[in-house]
């Protein structure tokens, strides 16, 4: 039961806390929470040997996803760095050195 009401706390949180996100890494961040929930009801639905291949296959795909994602991210906040208007780092840095 305490697995089952993991999964769904998982898929919700994930879900609305992503469609608020403005920066890109922590759009993936909470979408990689959500599908914590997917690889959960994976787990919970039956738990034979095919369940748990196609878990470590789901997990396999959404990691080199989610990775060359990032990549693809950095590489192109590095290319268009326009300081106060990356909706790619979840930081922000809006300091501005100037001499007097």
């Amino acid at each position: 039961m305490f697995i089952v009401i993991t999964t769904m706390f998982s898929l919700i949180l994930g879900t609305v806390a992503g469609l608020m996100q403005t920066k890109m890494k922590r759009l993936l961040a909470f979408s990689t929470i959500s599908h914590v929930g997917f690889i959960l009801i994976g787990l919970t639905a039956n738990g034979s040997e095919i369940s748990l291949n196609a878990i470590v296959f789901y997990l396999v795909q959404y990691t080199l996803t989610v990775v060359l994602t990032f990549l693809v991210l950095i590489a192109y906040e590095a290319t268009t760095s326009r300081a106060g208007s990356s909706y790619i780092d979840s930081r922000t840095d809006n300091t501005e050195t100037s001499q007097s």
